[in-house]
């Protein structure tokens, strides 16, 4: 009798146990559930909210418009921006830890306003791919750019990366949620690509804690935008990177065409690239024979790589950069006149003299026997 006490005890404690840890894991499973389903409301109600006030401020900063629709169009915005704050609430976001996006939109459209909307340049040969699953969203992110750039778009992670092989754009704006492949893997998988891994990256999120900033950031973003956001401000951190990367371009090209690597205790990748390419163009300088596809297997490296490499570090192509660096060579030999231009001609691996003293006018803007000339009268 006593055993089959214990017995029965025995499992109706199991039971109870076993009733208590599936109460728990439901209960979890539950949490977890409603807290995706959660995310996912919020990520749609700034997409929309997005999508009201973007595109009104757009309309209230650039275009002509008579007082008595400015003033409905400023009591639409102002709403939204309080139905902003009730969303936020709702959803229990996270207060943003810095300025608002107007505070910090203010300062943006003062500096920016002149070049971007009063005198507005040619459009720039850079290409801009947009990345959101909301049609609407990509139709909007393509008419603020499109202006100023190239606007390529795709649907999610998985089509952003065949156009990212495809057309190696110059800068990614990309949304933080999409299915099939997110924003933060698209990120993790263009940084950890050579041939891709200098294309910089705008993440654009409805969430705006400081921990998922920090993970975009990790994952390799250049920068984070959250929604809503003003059109002007976007367009100001496309521009401030797009100009960090020029000045990025304008440095490594000085450097290079300077026929020697800045000294380092520690050099980066970008500097061993660097040495080990103007190592190969001096000892190949005369051999006019040289081709792109001669210095790439010398570089050791694919010929995509090389060229999206050279092309971020210095804007030039490789046939561009081996007839500057030529150019560059056969400056500094007129400049010591020991040689006659047609013995520098050779020396840098360009047997066609008319052909040389064309790309040297197009470099220094005088022909070679001017510019000997004038070393020699400096001297």
């Amino acid at each position: 009798m006593a055993t089959w006490y214990v017995i029965v005890s025995v499992v109706v404690i199991v039971c109870a146990i076993s009733t208590g840890c599936y109460l728990w894991w439901s209960r979890k499973q539950e949490r977890r559930r409603a807290a995706i389903e959660q995310e996912e409301i919020s990520h749609d109600l700034h997409t929309l909210l997005t999508l009201i006030s973007a595109p009104v401020d757009n309309i209230l900063a650039h275009e002509h418009i008579t007082a008595s629709v400015r003033n409905q169009l400023e009591i639409v915005q102002a709403n939204n921006r309080k139905m902003l704050e009730k969303v936020n609430r709702l959803m229990a976001t996270q207060p943003k830890p810095e300025p608002t996006i107007e505070e910090q939109a203010g300062q943006a459209k003062r500096t920016l306003q002149k070049a971007l909307d009063i005198d507005p340049s040619p459009k720039s040969s850079r290409k801009i791919l947009v990345v959101d699953d909301n049609e609407d969203m990509r139709r909007f992110l393509k008419e603020v750019i499109s202006k100023e750039y190239t606007v390529l778009t795709a649907e999610d992670g998985v089509q952003a990366l065949e156009v990212v092989h495809k057309d190696l754009p110059d800068l990614i704006i990309t949304d933080l949620t999409m299915p099939n492949m997110d924003g933060l893997e698209l990120t993790q998988r263009v940084k950890a690509a050579p041939e891709t891994s200098y294309i910089p990256l705008i993440m654009l999120t409805a969430k705006s804690a400081i921990e998922s900033r920090l993970q975009a950031l990790e994952y390799g973003a250049d920068d984070y935008v959250t929604k809503p956001f003003e059109p002007v401000y976007l367009r100001a951190r496309v521009h401030n990177i797009l100009a960090q990367r020029e000045k990025l371009e304008k440095r490594y090209r000085e450097r290079l065409l300077r026929l020697e690597p800045e000294e380092s205790g520690d050099p980066m990748q970008e500097d061993k690239f660097l040495a080990k390419l103007l190592k190969i163009m001096d000892k190949e300088m005369d051999n006019n024979a040289l081709t792109v596809e001669q210095v790439v297997e010398d570089m050791g490296l694919g010929r995509t790589v090389f060229y999206n490499r050279l092309k971020a570090m210095t804007g030039l192509s490789p046939v561009e950069f081996i007839r500057e660096i030529r150019i560059k060579r056969a400056a500094q030999l007129l400049s010591q006149s020991k040689y006659n231009i047609t013995e520098v001609t050779y020396m840098v691996g360009m047997n066609d003299s008319r052909y040389f003293s064309k790309c040297f006018k197009n470099t220094y803007g005088v022909t070679p026997s001017e510019y000997k000339r004038d070393k020699k009268t400096s001297k």
